[in-house]
């Protein structure tokens, strides 16, 4: 009988060779003790994730230690004791192969390895901090409220819809959050930030501060019945804490001012507010002219149809917590000069500003920005809000100065008639030494508004 020899089409051949392949790892796997859900993992579990997140911590390390060693050739070169951060820089280029970026914030030095993308924070005592957390997904929106854990072993909640912001490590310097993915600590992607507010309720207590004389308050014997109805005790009290605008709330862009008569009486009136937003960015111009009715309104209107926050003008309870929290950090509050821009203030400042003028009972608005390179004593300059890193605590741009900032906070002057609304923190018309960051001012909440009164967003979780 005759054997007839059947040829193996080349397609088929390929076929098995595929399956004996697939059938020899999957013995070598299960040989090895190793499953494949294992090997896979779900999530963080599985060896290759594993592998992975060792891989990025090693890196970090690396990265870290050429940075450490970078500070003790730089620090104390230009002041004792403290980092310099040109010659840090300079001293990393001309010894790194890498490429690198160098930036400032505040105090803090911002070392970016533009490869990798990844950030550093070097503070001006030359502690170095490396944001990149492996057990956290910083820069990613988060679908639902989410603790964060920093170095300190401090904590923060990070609501729905925001991230963390890439180069925010540390609570206690001010950790920020913006509503737009991948943005950093120097608002390059365009987000509205805040900065979380740590309330223990020992330490640091969410509540109105009512000591008379101006250490800390605007003294109420010349108001009465002064309260406040804009509070929120229960959310800070679950939560432990609340977010303040990184920066006074600013005009959005592109956007055009007018009345129904299509002409610029919302100068006067401030009662103009169409369907806008504020927003929380930096270099923004402040929203000012506007009422206090008006400023609550547009508040929260910012994030009425969120999920995990409530949008507010900022309360005096929120600003009376948020100057004493400063005040621990070591910042002035009873003479804001050196930090906060006042008719008194003389700093350098390279950048737009607004030269407005008062005369006669009476504002003349400047209707243009010009470029400056230094802020001077007497004269009545607005600035862009966060557009100098002077004007800068824990991570909070303006506290002090440039605009004096509506509350939600009530009383009555001269009588039950007048029914008048607190302004806090001073403006670019007033005195440093006068006005202190915590004191109050008063003055009628539906009429009232001024080319030197903004307003700032709070925001509480749900």
């Amino acid at each position: 009988m005759n054997k007839t020899n059947k040829k193996i089409n080349p397609k088929e051949q390929g076929a098995l060779n595929v399956i004996t392949i697939i059938i020899t790892v999957a013995i070598l796997v299960l040989l090895s003790g190793i499953t494949i859900a294992a090997l896979v993992g779900n999530g963080e579990n599985g060896i290759l994730a594993r592998a992975q997140q060792s891989r990025l911590m090693n890196e970090i390390a690396i990265e870290k230690e050429k940075i450490e060693t970078a500070v003790q050739s730089t620090i104390g070169t230009k002041y004792a004791g403290k980092i310099d951060g040109p010659a840090l820089y300079n001293e990393l280029k001309n010894n790194m192969k890498e490429n690198i970026e160098w930036n400032i914030c505040g105090t803090t030095n911002y070392i970016t390895f533009v490869d990798s993308e990844r950030i550093y924070l070097v503070t001006d005592r030359g502690e170095v901090l490396a944001f990149e957390d492996p057990d956290f997904e910083v820069g990613v929106i988060m679908s639902e409220n989410t603790t964060y854990t920093d170095p300190d072993g401090h904590t923060a909640i990070i609501p729905a819809g925001f991230c963390l912001v890439r180069g925010s490590v540390k609570i206690s310097d001010g950790l920020v959050i913006s509503d737009v993915a991948y943005d950093d600590i120097f608002n390059s992607e365009g987000g509205n930030q805040f900065v979380w507010i740590p309330v223990d309720g020992e330490n640091l207590k969410y509540e109105r501060d009512t000591t008379i004389g101006k250490d800390l308050s605007y003294k109420y014997y010349e108001y009465t019945d002064w309260k406040d109805e804009g509070v929120n005790t229960s959310s800070v009290s679950k939560y432990k804490g609340f977010y303040v605008a990184r920066f006074e709330a600013g005009i959005p862009e592109n956007t055009i001012f007018t009345n129904q008569e299509n002409d610029n009486t919302y100068i006067e009136t401030g009662k103009n507010i169409g369907s806008y937003t504020p927003v929380s960015k930096k270099n923004t111009k402040s929203w000012n002219l506007i009422n206090q009715v008006n400023a609550k309104a547009v508040s929260e209107r910012m994030y009425r149809n969120s999920n995990s926050v409530k949008s507010c003008l900022i309360d005096s309870f929120a600003w009376d917590t948020i100057t004493k929290w400063l005040s621990n950090s070591g910042y002035n509050i009873t003479n804001s000069t050196d930090w906060g821009n006042f008719m008194d203030s003389k700093f350098d400042y390279l950048g737009l500003c607004a030269k407005h003028n008062y005369s006669e009972n009476k504002w003349k608005v400047s209707k243009k920005w010009e470029e400056t390179n230094a802020i001077n004593s007497g004269e009545m300059t607005e600035i862009p809000t966060g557009s100098t890193e002077r004007n800068f605590a824990n991570n909070i741009y303006d506290f002090a100065g440039n605009m004096w900032e509506w509350t939600t906070e009530n009383g009555k002057h001269a009588g039950p008639s007048n029914t008048y609304g607190v302004l806090r923190g001073g403006g670019f018309f007033t005195e440093s030494g006068t006005t202190a960051v915590g004191q109050r001012d008063g003055l009628n909440r539906d009429i009232y508004s001024a080319v030197n009164v903004g307003f700032r967003v709070v925001l509480y979780l749900k």
